[in-house]
């Protein structure tokens, strides 16, 4: 860095006029092409720029990135430094020529200016002659420059500059896009200025100009929601139904916006529904936009996914509500995967909706074969409610399979939901073992450790080898659960290994009343009642030893009151109660539950629970104990 430009760095003008009178080269540039009298300019150091100039400095050198010392002034807003400037070019053409230079991003002192907004270097320029169309690198000139920097002062200096020129030229200048198609006027209304646009609209700004990537100036109001804006536009000319490259109207960016007046302005000034704008309304849940379009022709069955259908999936009660009150309303049309607004109501739990489209007369519950239907999708997800409304409906079809091997039952089983496996129960036929990949109802809720529903699937056998089967299946698993009793760290969940006992002895329970079964091991018999625990019967057993032996025993796991003795035993225990099987290679008979009431003449008869039918039962009940009693006498002779 040479003496002579360090010392115009720190503004000390004396060493700067010493150094000048040494001789020393005033026009000399840096590493960067930085000269004293653009660092100066920069700086706003108007007697050192005034030195400078007067000892010969030269106003047209630029630094590396073509920024010169009036673009310099310009940027920082020297007002007087860019007067002196110019007033050094005394030649006119020179000076045009030196006016208009850009720097290397093809900004010029006008476009730098206008951006900043600086009403008095704008005049300036324009006054020394500037010219107004030089465009930078990306096509953006000085009026669209401050039409994105909103100065509406700038934009008025600008616009007054060529109000003298030829017509055609006006209007191309007024339009000119830059590179990415952004007009002065879509701009403004992008940004929301209402002035701008109305002095843009005044200079013959074009209303309709339609750009690739953004449309018309009225959808871009639309879009971000500026209703005087939008007045203003249709108000001069600009096309309602105009729709950009990838079909977006300005009803439906409207619509998006949920913005009411700004739909029935544009429905009223004669925008045309097309469907989408009411789809939107209804999945956003704007009631008042779904009933203008309605009320201005738009079609309520229009499309797969019909407004019904979408207001239904998303839970809003009062479109649904004010749909099915028109007269030509289709309640089952399907989308494409056979889904229908009941279906969509049931699948999302949206019980209100659910009974406000079961009231309705031509309503279908059921669905074509494979396909999921309202029923199934409310067992699928565990809504109690809906299953129970749904079962009420004539003609539902609870046995229905889904892609061929799902039921109802199946899935209220897999999920573990206890009221609605209940109600499934109690329909007349329902069948409780369909098998899916070698898995039953049953099975799965062992397999889920569902102890009340396995409580109730387990009444409806009767086959003693079927409830074998499961028993065994049980078995298993509460082995694999006792093993690890060892290390009780390794598997703290206490509460799924209490269930899988349990269920193991609800099923052991019912194979005891099917048939009487061979002797239990020792460490087995305390769990016959539910109430009993593992660890309880294990605490029985061990007492029973200790009081024999008289010894202590010792307890390794406090939390458990298990003995390491006794721990061991368990998985012994266990085997002997349980045999190699598949259950994928299981197969057994439907099983379908029958609610049975006797007739007599056509009459419904309650079975009488009185004094009579007591004495009946107990007469029978001892008439089988004596025919017993002969047999076995029998037998032992």
């Amino acid at each position: 860095m040479s003496r002579l430009f360090s010392a115009t760095v720190s503004d000390d003008l004396e060493e700067v006029r010493n150094l000048i009178e040494d001789g020393h080269n005033i026009n000399e540039t840096n590493n960067t092409g930085l000269t004293s009298l653009i660092v100066a300019s920069d700086l706003g150091n108007l007697p050192m720029v005034n030195l400078l100039l007067e000892n010969g400095a030269d106003v047209n050198i630029s630094n590396n990135d073509g920024i010169t010392s009036l673009l310099a002034a310009c940027e920082e807003e020297h007002f007087e430094i860019v007067k002196v400037l110019l007033d050094a070019v005394s030649d006119e053409n020179e000076r045009i020529q030196f006016i208009n230079k850009a720097k290397n991003d093809g900004i010029t002192p006008l476009i730098a200016a206008s951006n900043l907004g600086n009403l008095h270097i704008v005049n300036l320029l324009l006054q020394k002659g500037a010219d107004i169309n030089i465009s930078d690198n990306d096509g953006i000139t000085p009026l669209l420059t401050a039409c994105l920097t909103d100065h509406v002062e700038i934009v008025k200096v600008l616009l007054d500059a060529v109000s003298g020129v030829n017509e055609n030229e006006r209007i191309q200048f007024v339009n000119e896009a830059n590179d990415f198609g952004i007009t002065p006027l879509i701009t403004a209304s992008y940004l929301g200025n209402l002035p701008m646009v109305n002095l843009l609209l005044e200079n013959d700004a074009n209303v309709n100009i339609s750009v690739e990537q953004w449309g018309t100036p009225l959808l871009t109001a639309c879009l971000e929601g500026y209703l005087e804006i939008v007045k203003v536009l249709l108000n001069a000319g600009a096309d309602v139904n105009e729709i950009d490259n990838e079909g977006l109207s300005p009803l439906f960016a409207a619509g998006s916006n949920q913005h009411l007046e700004m739909v029935q302005i544009l429905l009223e000034k004669g925008a045309i529904p097309n469907g989408s704008t009411l789809e939107r309304a209804c999945i956003s849940g704007n009631i008042g936009i779904v009933k203008a379009l309605i009320e201005h022709g738009d079609d309520v069955n229009r499309g797969n996914k019909t407004p019904l259908f979408n207001a239904s999936e998303q839970g809003h009660y009062e479109i649904v509500k004010f749909l099915l009150g028109l007269p030509d309303i289709q309640v089952n049309k399907s989308d494409d995967h056979g889904a229908t607004p009941l279906g969509m109501a049931s699948f999302q739990g949206y019980l209100p909706i659910v009974n406000l489209l079961l009231k309705m007369k031509d309503i279908q519950v059921n669905t074509q074969q494979e396909i999921p239907y309202p029923l199934f999708y409310a067992c699928q997800n565990g809504h109690s409610e809906i299953v129970k409304s749904l079962l009420k409906m004539k003609g539902i079809r609870f046995n229905q399979l889904v892609m061929g091997q799902y039921t109802p039952l199946w899935f209220a089983c897999l999920g573990g939901y206890l009221e609605i496996v209940r109600s499934l129960l109690d329909m007349n036929g329902i069948l409780i073992n369909p098998m899916v990949n070698g898995e039953t109802p049953l099975k799965i809720s062992i397999g889920e450790a569902s102890v009340e529903i396995v409580r109730l699937l387990i009444g409806y056998y009767t086959d003693y080898k079927v409830v074998n089967h499961y028993y065994k299946y049980a078995s298993e698993w509460c082995e694999f659960y006792l093993n690890d009793l060892r290390d009780l760290c390794r598997d703290p969940d206490v509460n799924n290994r209490q269930k899988r006992t349990d269920i193991f002895l609800i099923l052991q329970n019912k194979l005891a009343e099917l048939r009487p079964e061979p002797q239990a091991p020792v460490l087995l018999q305390g769990l016959r009642s539910t109430s009993v625990t593992v660890n309880e019967a294990l605490e029985q057993e061990e007492t029973k030893e200790t009081k024999e032996t008289k010894e202590p025993v010792p307890f390794t796991w406090h939390s458990t009151g298990l003995s390491e003795d006794q721990a061991e035993e368990i998985p012994l225990a266990m085997a002997t109660v349980q045999e190699q099987s598949s259950i994928d290679q299981w197969h057994e008979a439907p099983i379908h539950v029958v609610h049975t009431i006797p007739t007599f003449g056509g009459k419904r008869k309650t079975r009488s629970k009185g004094k009579k039918h007591r004495k009946h039962k107990k007469r029978k009940k001892y008439k089988t104990r004596k025919v017993r009693k002969k047999v076995k006498t029998h037998k032992t002779r």
